[in-house]
């Protein structure tokens, strides 16, 4: 394994032991945590659940011959998730639309399909 693996891998568990250990100390003090942020604004901007979608998908389903010429496509998916949430401003929408888990669901198969990931054994 190389420096730049190892150095990898520290990151990405530091990131996590962070989160999780910052999120303990404010909900332990009663503070509005990074999940209730999270949560929050993912129902405001549907972008954020659509994108963290489309991320779990690019990490979590992988492709063994994967099609790199379509992520303008995931440009063009965020740029309309981003077009609905700003249209907000200016009228309202059906209540199911507004629900994060939707956007959520929305966002993995795009990922697949427009951020894919190249299975490496």
């Amino acid at each position: 394994m190389r420096w730049e693996d190892i150095t990898t891998i520290v990151i990405i568990i530091a990131t996590f032991v962070i989160w999780i250990a910052w999120d303990v100390y404010l909900g332990a003090r009663g503070i509005k945590t990074e999940s209730m942020w999270l949560a929050e604004w993912s129902r405001r901007w549907s972008i954020i659940p659509f994108f963290l979608g489309a991320l779990v998908a690019h990490w979590c389903n992988q492709s063994s011959a994967p099609n790199y010429e379509l992520w303008p496509w995931l440009v063009v998916s965020l740029s309309v998730v981003l077009f609905y949430d700003v249209s907000k401003f200016w009228w309202e929408p059906p209540v199911f639309m507004k629900y994060p888990g939707l956007w959520l669901i929305v966002g993995i198969p795009t990922g697949s399909l427009f951020f894919p990931q190249r299975f490496v054994p």
